[in-house]
Parts: C-alpha cells; structure tokens; sequence
C-alpha cells in the first residue's frame, strides 16, 4: 500500500478534518465529504439543513443584524428606501442551508423592528417543494397571480408559529427563496 493511501485511510479513520488534505489530493465532491469522517460527523443532506435552518431562523430575533451576517456569511448593507419607515439592508453570496445565495434582503420597521421580513434567494433552484413541505401539515400552496407578471407561487406555513415561505420559479415546483415574517 502506498504511502498516499496509508495516510489516506488513517485520515479517513481518525478525523473529520481531512476533508481539506483529501480535496488538495484530489478526492473531492462527494467522495471526500464521504471519506471525510464517521456517519455522526458527516454534512447532512441539503433537505435536512434546510430544515435545520428554516427552525434556527423562525426562532430567531430577525432584528439582529450581525445574527443573521454570521449565519449567513454575508455582510447586510443598509440601503435606500421608499417606505420612511422601514430599513432595508440587502446582502449578495453567503450560505443557507450549506447552498449558495443570490442575494439577501431584510426589511426591518424603524421604530421597534418588532416587525421584519428577511429573503433569501438561492442562486440555483434544486429541491422539490412541494415535497419538503410536506413534513408541515399547515403548508399552503399560493399560486402566482395572473395579473402580476412577476408574481411566482410559494408555499406558506408555520415553525414554532411564526410564518415562513418557500418561494417557487413560475413554472417549476423547486424552492428558489425562503422567507420569514416577523409581525408583533
């Protein structure tokens, strides 16, 4: 056996910090997240970390900003807006859910930011909505308004009784956003 493979297996074996020493040997994608621990250590799939993450950010106080930087590894810049009393920051790349985002949007109420809407799109589409919402009994299909032109459907219930949405392209049943609403 050579040297490589022995070392290989040893990293394999003993420590879920060898994913970066197999990606610079040139195991990588799914191989080396699979060679990279034990099953306990191991990422889990992307439905389960959505799941994950939509039960942190439900629970979450959406009003924290430098909260919601961390967890996305984004940097949320306020920005201009049309409504005086409303802040709006807007956010590009970062990770929800270990997917990449498009762009964030979150839109908190000045006075006591008891009220907020955070949005999160993903670059890429991949998961069949209608099939992850399936785990809330409460989920609501919506769909797009024929007379708005931009308007897309979305599937709507509630995590620890706080609204959340799963935003859909206009013809194709995949999650493409998340959002949560905060109301006081």
């Amino acid at each position: 056996m050579s040297f490589r493979a022995v070392v290989h297996r040893r990293l394999v074996i003993r420590s879920a910090s060898a994913l970066p020493l197999l990606m610079a040997w040139g195991v990588s994608g799914p191989d080396a997240v699979a060679q990279s621990g034990p099953p306990a250590e191991r990422l889990p799939s992307f439905e389960a970390a959505l799941k994950a993450d939509i039960r942190t950010f439900a629970a979450a106080d959406l009003s924290n900003v430098q909260f919601l930087q961390d967890k996305l590894s984004t940097r949320l810049e306020e920005g201009p807006s049309s409504n005086p009393r409303l802040t709006i920051r807007h956010g590009k790349g970062g990770r929800f859910a270990r997917q990449e985002i498009g762009d964030v949007e979150l839109r908190t109420e000045k006075d006591s930011g008891a009220q907020s809407i955070l949005i999160i799109n993903f670059v890429q589409p991949r998961v069949q909505a209608s099939t992850f919402v399936a785990s809330w009994p409460d989920a609501t299909l919506t769909p797009a308004s024929p007379h708005a032109s931009g308007s897309t459907p979305y599937w709507g219930f509630k995590e620890g009784g706080r609204p959340v949405f799963i935003g859909m392209p206009r013809d194709k049943d995949l999650i493409s956003s998340v959002s949560f609403h905060r109301k006081p």
